[in-house]
């Protein structure tokens, strides 16, 4: 359950989502994480979303990384964000 994504709040109006990664150096599959944000469910982009921080080492070969997105969501607005996890 600890690796899970999930949501993290913060009161700046903005998105977050933390969830744990190979770290570069054991990443030796390739896995390639992409975090994409959307106002429609049906076009995704990574514009918009950076990581927050650095990441942090949680053993393993792991790290624990936040993405956020780079506006707060206005009133009325929708925002959605997803991971997407692929390896070539």
């Amino acid at each position: 359950r600890k690796s899970l994504p999930r949501v993290r709040q913060k009161n700046d109006g903005k998105q977050r989502i933390t969830f744990v990664r190979y770290s570069t150096a054991d990443n030796v599959e390739e896995i390639v994480y992409n975090v994409e944000r959307s106002t429609d469910l049906r076009v995704w982009s990574t514009s918009g979303v950076s990581q927050e921080g650095s990441a942090v080492d949680v053993g393993g070969g792991m790290e624990r990384v936040t993405y956020v997105t780079d506006s707060a969501v206005s009133a009325g607005e929708r925002q959605y964000l997803r991971l997407t996890i692929s390896s070539p």
